[in-house]
C-alpha cells in the first residue's frame, strides 16, 4: 500500500525537511525515505512501497509482500514550518492474510431435495460465517451464489454479516435444482473457499392426467392408467376408491420413468379393507 497528502503553511515549510514519516511495527521502528513532494506541498510515496522493513545494511527497503508480518502498522507523519512548529497525524493500518473459516449453512439444510424441497417461490438463506483466530480484522460479511450446475462461481454477491450472522432473501423464477455457494470476506478482503450447498425449489403441485376410458359403466375389471409430471422426481402416486357405502380403499400406483402409470385391476377389495399396492386388491 502506499500514503498521499498536502502539507502547507501561511509562512513557509520547512525547506530541509517539510514532513517526516516514521514507521512502527512491533519492536521496529523506521524512518521511511524516498518521500516525493512537490512546490505545491502535494506528498506521496511510491505505489505499493509500504510498510518498509530495515536490511542488514540499515536501509528501509520494501519486501515482498508473501514476507511482510501480518498486524498493526502505525505511521507518524510530522509536518513542519519554517520557524520548528510541526502537526503530526497518526495512521494506523492493519495487514491481515489470513482467510475467514469456510461458512456454515444453516438454511437450507442438507435435506432440502425431491420431498424436502423448498416450497415457495421466495426464500431466506441464512448461516455463520467467523474469522481465523490468527486474523485482525473481523469478518465484512459474505459473497453467495446461486447456480443450476455444480461449478464453482469466480465471484458472487456482498452481503453484510453483523455479528457473524449472514442471511439474504432470494426470489426464484423458475422451479429445479440449484446450489448455493458462500464464502466469507474480512476487511482486508481476504476471502475464504466457498461453502456448497444442493437444493430443490418445487411450489408447484404436479400434473396429472388420466386417460379417457376411465371414466362410464363397466361390467367387469378394469384398468386405470394416463400420465404425472412434476418438477422433482415422481415417485408414486395414489388412488383412493369410494363405494356407494362411502367406505375406501388406497393403493400407492408406480410411476414409471417416462411418466405414465398404470393401475392394475380396479375395484379395489381386500377383506381387511386397506391395500398397500393394487396388486393386494381382489379381483371382483
Amino acid at each position: 500500500f502506499s500514503l498521499s497528502g498536502t502539507i502547507s503553511d501561511s509562512l513557509g515549510l520547512d525547506t530541509s525537511a517539510p514532513i517526516t514519516i516514521t514507521q512502527t511495527h512491533n519492536s521496529e521502528t523506521v524512518n521511511i525515505t524516498n518521500i516525493n513532494i512537490d512546490e505545491k506541498g502535494n506528498w506521496s510515496l511510491d505505489e505499493n512501497s509500504l510498510p518498509r522493513h530495515i536490511d542488514n545494511s540499515g536501509n528501509d527497503v520494501v519486501l515482498d509482500f508473501a514476507n511482510v508480518d501480518t498486524g498493526v502498522y502505525q505511521y507518524e507523519i510530522v509536518a513542519k514550518d519554517k520557524v520548528g512548529k510541526n502537526t503530526t497525524i497518526v495512521v494506523k493500518v492493519d495487514i491481515d492474510k489470513s482467510a475467514p473459516i469456510v461458512p456454515t449453512i444453516t438454511t437450507p439444510t442438507e435435506g432440502a431435495i425431491r420431498t424436502g424441497a423448498l416450497s415457495a417461490t421466495t426464500y431466506r438463506f441464512s448461516g455463520k460465517v467467523s474469522d481465523d483466530e490468527t486474523a485482525s480484522t473481523g469478518i465484512k460479511g459474505i459473497e453467495y451464489a446461486i447456480k443450476t450446475e455444480d461449478t464453482v462461481p469466480s465471484s458472487g454477491t456482498e452481503v453484510a454479516a453483523p455479528d457473524n450472522d449472514w442471511n439474504f432473501t432470494y426470489d426464484f423464477e423458475k422451479e429445479g435444482s440449484y446450489y448455493l455457494f458462500v464464502r466469507g470476506v474480512d476487511n482486508a478482503e481476504n476471502k475464504s473457499e466457498w461453502a456448497k450447498r444442493a437444493f430443490d425449489v418445487d411450489y408447484s403441485n404436479p400434473s396429472l392426467e388420466l386417460e379417457a376410458n376411465f371414466t362410464g359403466n363397466k361390467n367387469a375389471l378394469f384398468l386405470a392408467s394416463g400420465s404425472a409430471s412434476d418438477t422433482g422426481k415422481l415417485t408414486s402416486l395414489l388412488i383412493t376408491q369410494t363405494d356407494g357405502e362411502g367406505k375406501t380403499l388406497s393403493a400407492n400406483i408406480t410411476v414409471k420413468d417416462d411418466g405414465t402409470w398404470e393401475s392394475g385391476f380396479l375395484p379395489l377389495k381386500v377383506d381387511n379393507e386397506s391395500v398397500t399396492s393394487v396388486e393386494d386388491a381382489e379381483k371382483d
